[in-house]
This record gives structure tokens, sequence and C-alpha cells, in this order.
């Protein structure tokens, strides 16, 4: 589904990933897969997820960052927001 397509009913979408979230029957859909030029002779694969996927990804990310924030080491850096 496009984004476009998502957000023509939004509140109705987001209801109802949170419903499947919050009963535990959320299942991620497999990521589509695309293969990008790493050299002349070469490709790369790459995974793509859906947007549903993306959305359910950032919400938790903002739910979770909060609270092992403060379990981080200052000189910690890898995958921290502003570090």
């Amino acid at each position: 589904m496009s984004c476009r397509n998502y957000e023509a009913n939004l509140m109705g979408n987001l209801k109802d990933l949170l419903a499947r979230l919050k009963s535990g029957s959320y299942q991620a859909p497999p990521v589509r897969r695309a293969h990008i030029p790493k050299n002349e002779h070469e490709t790369r694969p790459i995974g793509i997820p859906t947007v549903e996927d993306k959305i359910a990804q950032h919400a938790i990310v903002m739910l979770l960052e909060p609270i092992y924030e403060l379990d981080f080491h200052t000189f910690s850096f890898g995958f921290r927001r502003g570090r």
C-alpha cells in the first residue's frame, strides 16, 4: 500500500494498526527486495519495508527510546539521535 492510499483513511488505518499491535496479532509483512548498483559489476540487495511497518517501527522507537536512553553511557554514540 502506498503512502497516499494509507493516508486516504489515515485514522482508520492507524486505529487498526494500533489494535493489532496491542493484541499481538500484528505480523510484519515481508520486505520488498531491490538491488542497487555497488560497482560496475555487482549489485547490493536492500530491503524496503512497507508503509505500515515503518509506522509501527517508529511508534515503538518513540516508546522505547526515552526508557533506554537513561541506561546508555554518555560516550556511547551508536545509532542514537543527536550523537
